[in-house]
């Protein structure tokens, strides 16, 4: 019988309607013009339902066929109508997991999928939902069984019988229910099956006695069946930052914009509320049920409390409404509710596991919490720990934030730091030595970043300083080539107010000190207003050498030379720069005296001593030989690209900067990949390629966007605001216009003023005079955006001809000509052309030639210095 069931359980659709079509008497014609199918298709599949069923004797075939059919159906099942509730709230989103699921269905296997996660991420509704959409599929037989209110087998079993229409009666009641589904194609949803794990066994024995049904289940916990497909459910998709352009489009935010439409109809959110509300999706991991509570409060407080108080206490996520379910009143008591079969030791080590934050390897959550392989895997298996990939997990936020209030109340939470701490002490100083160049040590504690933090933090309250100076150069590295700028000055800070630090350990603090500034220095980078830190710098450098630490003070010695160079302290940068090659060598400290190679050839090259500079960075080249810092290579071929652009040798620029891109690691370092990239779409300007320079623009911006480094974006999207105006795109220049002011920190900005000023100028709102365009010019130059400047230069061409300025005109063109870094196209524009052609037809050639030769007097003299002779005559 068994096995007979199991080829009924194969039979495609159509096989079994044309099985059942012998069984009732019908001829092959007969099936073939119920179907709409011809007579030859009707013979083939019969002759595959025979093989099927082993039926070898001609002349029994179609008896046996039929007895089959009766076997497996009951004409006179009558089955009620279904009963799946309609929604009453807006269903948004999950288009992925409703195709996902409703895939799995339509293909029978598997025949048991099981829904999990945490309480209120929305796994009934979304079984509800791909539930009705399975309604034609499965012929209007979909029904729902509530489990919550059930407790023994008994009670399942009568809820089902009474769910699916069967029969209630004293022999095998489970028997009774298969019989009435039969061969009938069936779904149940089994809904919130958590506590009745242990009689799910019994289903698999329904689903061998009723071949065709299927059934779909939710649960906070697996349910440890062989047979069982889980899929995991998680929250809404919400944005990655607060300030995301697109917020409006993610799941989570238009879950929460209506359920706060369905609390007041006439609110709407304002930009701010959106970024607002984004923060609380983020907070939340987009959980439908947290973003419903959060958006009831909308009644009381604005939008920023709501923030805050989410993020200051889990309990605040609670509604008293009578229409939620008394378990689902709070995101508490549903977190409580999946601990409450925890026995007393194990809800302590799971309070444990709130230290840690984001994605952890399960190896460092049994060493810190001290737990057994078995009983992290029941916190696996009731859902309390998510499966991220192999060998790691992580807990839902609001999850983890539960389980760090109980442990901060358990009073185990000082033994529990100072493991957490010594664990992330050792894996730093093991990987310290490898960090460069072996980028995949930096992978592994790029990984850890948010446990390095939290250890940081936790050493920071106990005091203990030797912990803290354990993970220092590592944090600083790690946060310098990846770029993890802000996080890092947060904590360095943080241990840099303490009164305690600077007495318990003066080498220490002023180390720390100098790595502070460093990494402040790189956010600055680009910035206009930035502090100088030259002073500090130079007190932590003396005061370090004064303590004996000279391999202390080799970091803040390169700070300081780069902000000498930064700052136009030439000289002294030199001799920062020769001080710093010096101590490194004593130190026998390769990759610094690399980088002190690094830092005189950039000085050099500012001083105008080219060949010094060359020289300086083949020294650093050969010294990074043994280093193999591939970061380092790359700092080397951007400056070389640099030099080559400053010379007017676009070509080998970018030569330079695409084997800087294309360097092993390289694009593991997001401000490095920044930098080349800024360059990049320079120099492809340059060369009139706007397909590359918009591709290396975008590239950039992504990456200064992400750093928040408001000036290099500035300058990027002002390449972008003078792009659109060469090629006549009033419409783009205005978008852009927009997003530099958006950019900017007040509308005075002054690289704002000159682009909406010059737009006015193009587009004839004003015609100021030639000399406040010449303003505009050296307003661009003041700001390290020459490109800009002389393009503005290039596009005043064809409206100093209209005014017949065409001295002016003559005169502007031989400056642009003879310009290293102007791009070779330029000139070549058609509105450039005609105003050169205008000038000469009303200048004659002598005169054309005497403007020039004005000029060109003294050729030393800066572009724009020659455009100030122009305009003041």
């Amino acid at each position: 019988m068994a096995q007979l069931h199991q080829v009924i359980e194969e039979l495609t659709d159509r096989e079994w309607d044309i099985l059942r079509g012998i069984g009732q008497g019908l001829n092959n014609a007969e099936i073939a013009e119920q179907f709409s199918i011809s007579s030859a298709t009707v013979k083939w599949y019969t002759r595959q339902i025979y093989s099927k069923l082993q039926l070898q004797d001609e002349s029994n075939k179609r008896k046996a066929a039929a007895a089959v059919v009766e076997r497996f159906t009951a004409p006179e099942t009558t089955f009620p109508v279904p009963n799946l509730p309609s929604d009453i709230l807006p269903f948004v989103g999950r288009g992925e997991d409703v195709r996902t699921l409703s895939d799995l269905l339509r293909a029978r296997f598997p025949r048991l999928i099981s829904l999990i996660g945490i309480g209120g991420v929305g796994k009934s509704r979304l079984a509800l939902h791909v539930a009705r959409a399975m309604l034609p599929i499965f012929e209007e037989r979909v029904y729902l069984v509530r489990l919550q209110p059930l407790h023994a087998l008994e009670d399942l079993l009568l809820a089902l019988a009474r769910t699916v229409g069967s029969s209630i009666s004293d022999r095998d009641l489970l028997d009774t229910i298969a019989t009435h589904i039969g061969q009938y194609r069936m779904l149940l949803v089994l809904d919130n099956a958590e506590h009745l794990v242990t009689h799910m066994p019994v289903m698999l024995t329904l689903l061998e006695r009723a071949p065709r049904l299927q059934l779909l289940v939710t649960s906070r916990t697996r349910l440890g069946l062989n047979s069982e497909a889980t899929y995991l459910v998680r929250g809404l998709l919400y944005p990655a930052d607060d300030g995301a352009d697109n917020a409006l489009s993610y799941d989570a935010v238009k879950y929460f914009v209506q359920m706060g439409q369905q609390v007041n109809v006439r609110w709407y959110p304002t930009d701010v509320d959106i970024q607002n509300i984004a923060r609380i999706c983020r907070m939340v991991e987009g959980m439908p049920l947290a973003l419903n509570l959060a958006a009831r409060s909308l009644l009381r407080l604005p939008l920023a409390k709501i923030a805050r108080q989410v993020e200051a206490a889990v309990d605040f996520l609670a509604s008293d409404s009578v229409d939620i379910p008394e378990r689902q009143r709070s995101v508490e008591t549903v977190i409580q509710a999946m601990t409450a079969d925890l026995n007393d030791a194990e809800r302590e080590r799971f309070a444990h596991l709130g230290l840690f934050t984001g994605v952890f390897e399960l190896q460092a959550a049994q060493t810190i919490a001290e737990i057994s392989e078995s009983v992290l895997q029941g916190f696996i298996q009731r859902g309390l720990v998510e499966i991220v990939q192999p060998g790691q997990g992580k807990l839902h936020p609001l999850v983890q934030r539960h389980a760090l209030a109980q442990l901060e109340a358990s009073g185990s939470y000082p033994a529990a730091a100072q493991r957490f701490v010594n664990y992330y002490v050792k894996l730093a100083s093991r990987l310290e030595p490898h960090l460069i160049p072996d980028v995949e040590s930096l992978d592994v504690l790029e990984n850890q970043w948010p446990h390095l933090l939290t250890a940081w933090r936790c050493a920071l309250d106990a005091r203990d300083w030797h912990s803290l100076e354990g993970m220092l150069k590592s944090l600083h590295l790690l946060a310098w080539r990846r770029s993890l700028f802000y996080e890092a000055m947060d904590a360095f800070g943080e241990a840099l107010s303490s009164a305690d630090l600077s007495a318990a350990d003066p080498r220490f603090a002023l180390e720390l000190q100098a790595r502070y500034i460093h990494i402040k220095g790189n956010i600055s980078k680009g910035n206009i207003n930035v502090d100088d830190d030259t002073d500090t710098l130079q007190y932590i450098v003396e005061r370090l050498f004064a303590l004996d630490a000279p391999e202390r003070a080799i970091i803040g010695l390169l700070e300081l030379g780069l902000q000498q160079r930064e700052t136009g302290q030439f000289q002294a940068a030199l001799a920062t720069g020769q001080r710093t090659l010096d101590v490194a060598t004593v130190c026998e400290d390769a990759w610094s005296m690399a980088a002190a190679h690094y830092q005189l050839g950039c000085v050099a090259h500012l001083l105008g001593n080219d060949p010094s500079a060359l020289d300086h960075w083949q020294r650093c080249n050969r010294l990074n030989e043994h280093v193999q810092d591939t970061i380092l290579s790359a700092m080397v071929l951007h400056r070389r690209a640099w030099l080559a652009w400053h010379k007017g040798n676009s070509e080998t620029a970018l030569k330079l900067l695409n084997e800087a891109l294309s360097l092993k690691d390289v694009s593991q370092d997001r401000e490095m990949v920044g930098g080349l990239t800024q360059l990049a779409s320079v120099v492809c300007f340059g060369l009139g390629d706007f397909e590359a320079t918009a591709r290396h623009r975008e590239r950039s911006l992504s990456y200064y966007r992400w750093a928040q480094n408001r000036g290099i974006v500035r300058y990027l999207l002002s390449q972008k605001f003078y792009e659109a105006l060469l090629v006549n795109d009033l419409k783009e220049a205005r978008v852009v216009l927009h997003q530099l002011g958006s950019d900017a920190d007040s509308e005075q900005d002054p690289l704002v003023l000159a682009c909406r000023d010059y737009l006015q100028f193009v587009t004839g709102e004003s015609l100021p005079a030639p000399v406040a365009l010449l303003d505009h010019i050296k307003q661009l130059q003041a700001l390290n955006a020459e490109v800009q400047a002389l393009i503005t230069a290039t596009l005043l061409l064809p409206h100093l001809a209209q005014r017949g300025q065409y001295s002016q005109v003559v005169q502007l063109a031989v400056i642009l000509e003879r310009t290293p870094r102007r791009p070779s196209w330029l000139l070549q524009l058609p509105a450039a052309s005609s105003a050169l052609a205008a000038s000469e037809r009303h200048l004659g050639s002598e005169n054309m030639m005497e403007s020039q030769f004005i000029i060109w007097l003294s050729p030393e003299v800066e572009w724009q210095q020659k455009l100030t002779d122009i305009f003041s005559v």
